[in-house]
């Protein structure tokens, strides 16, 4: 089944999902915001519907595909909807590419 826009789920919560949500919005797509405030939702029905192998949040999903995971979520969107967003030079790229070891790094340490 091909959704008719985007569909990005993650919680609602600390800002957790602000990098897909803001990479969506830079790139101009409409897409269905889906915050997940409690448990239940989430667990008791949409995770066990999920169609990925490893249901998590955050996830998008666009044209029968879904992706979860942060960075993945940013990396395909900008692909898909504005390759700009990756930069536009091998400077910009590597520059872009810092971002995210920057921001794992904090994450895992």
């Amino acid at each position: 089944m091909v959704d008719a826009k985007p569909k990005f789920g993650y919680w609602g919560i600390r800002g957790l999902g602000n990098p897909g949500r803001l990479t969506l919005t830079a790139a101009g797509v409409d897409f269905e915001d889906v915050r997940y405030a409690g448990r239940e939702k989430w667990f008791e029905e949409d995770k066990k519907n999920l169609d990925h192998e490893a249901p998590n949040l955050p996830y998008i999903t666009f044209e029968g595909v879904t992706i979860t995971e942060h960075d993945s979520i940013v990396r395909a969107v900008a692909y898909k909807y504005n390759k700009a967003l990756l930069g536009k030079t091998v400077q910009e790229m590597a520059l872009v590419e810092n971002y995210f070891n920057m921001g794992r790094r904090r994450r895992n340490g």
